[in-house]
């Protein structure tokens, strides 16, 4: 109930339906302790299972009973006799910031990035359960706050032993794709199409004047990308950067910064070809994770969270919204 909502409001709906008094400081100090457990059981699951061992230390975790890879948990949700074999499986990751109290004496606020990864399989989306609204099922979450190597840690946990074809579709955060680079090198690397448009209409909306014909470039530009020619928009944007081309300094700056995410991420363009293999091409699901996991819980009007609580209620909303409580049940079983 306290990852759900705020402290006084889970004491007041625990006294209601099961006739409990439980005070909302109770509630903060269980969440905090297993979602502390929760947080280092992910960090330490990259062997085999050990079960039931005791805390010996801070460091040490109540249980290290094995949390299930994304697949294993995934393939577990999945209808019996269902054939996911063929499946393709997507991973995305994004960050956001969180307002947080400085860990010394001054408590200032301070912004802190919280990282989440979203996993799911391609047969867990159902499509057009209204008009232009899909959903995704079932969804694998990863959350870490701050340093990015814990998060990478939990992800490779959550991935590593998948065989088949994995698909990444994240924006253009270099720490990402040298991530994937490194350890997925055989995946399919897709750059999400919406932040590719949105650089683009970026640009046209300082160069050109004219409406009629800003939206005919931009037509024609997104044609090219759902043709696999990115590289042709690129000519056209090195012609339009020549210097006899009159621009703003607003508009300069705006075409510098397009045609370096689109050299950058050239060969992570090719939409016509994804699209034909019925992949998706972009990363809404993930910024739609930052809402449902975190933003709904942990950035409430007036929220200062410790960076300590912030990673230990975030984890626990990432462990309810995968349908994973049994790992919980478990850490409460061996206390």
């Amino acid at each position: 109930m306290g990852q759900e909502v705020v402290f006084s409001k889970a004491s007041e709906f625990i006294s209601l339906f099961n006739q409990v008094e439980v005070t909302p400081k109770q509630i903060d100090r269980v969440c905090n302790f297993y979602g502390g457990q929760l947080h280092k059981l992910e960090l330490q699951n990259n062997g085999p299972p050990i079960k039931k061992q005791k805390a010996k230390g801070k460091n040490k975790v109540l249980s290290l009973a094995s949390i299930p890879t994304a697949f294993e948990h995934l393939k577990s949700l999945t209808r019996p006799g269902k054939d996911i074999s063929q499946d393709n499986m997507y991973a995305m990751v994004d960050g956001s910031f969180l307002q947080c109290r400085a860990n010394d004496d001054t408590h200032k606020d301070v912004w802190k990035e919280i990282k989440v990864g979203r996993i799911f399989l391609s047969s867990h989306q159902v499509e057009e359960v209204s008009k232009k609204r899909n959903i995704i099922r079932y969804s694998d979450y990863v959350v870490s706050l701050g340093n990015v190597k814990p998060f990478l840690s939990k992800m490779e946990n959550r991935l590593d032993d998948y065989t088949g074809t994995l698909i990444f579709i994240n924006d253009g955060a270099p720490w990402i794709w040298n991530w994937i680079e490194g350890a997925y090198p055989k995946a399919v690397q897709i750059l999400d199409y919406f932040h590719a448009m949105e650089y683009l209409t970026g640009f046209a909306d300082t160069y050109f004047k004219d409406q009629d014909q800003k939206k005919a470039w931009i037509e024609s530009m997104e044609n090219l990308l759902n043709d696999d020619k990115v590289g042709d928009v690129i000519k056209q944007l090195n012609i339009i950067a020549a210097p006899d081309h009159f621009k703003t300094a607003e508009c300069k700056d705006k075409l510098k910064s397009l045609l370096s995410y689109y050299n950058s991420h050239q060969k992570r363009m090719l939409y016509g070809t994804y699209k034909r293999k019925g992949y998706l091409v972009g990363s809404g699901p993930v910024e739609s994770a930052h809402r449902n996991v975190i933003q709904k819980r942990l950035k409430l009007s007036g929220q200062r969270w410790t960076e300590q609580g912030a990673q230990n209620i975030a984890c626990l909303r990432a462990c309810s919204k995968s349908m994973r409580n049994t790992i919980i049940q478990d850490l409460i079983r061996v206390a």
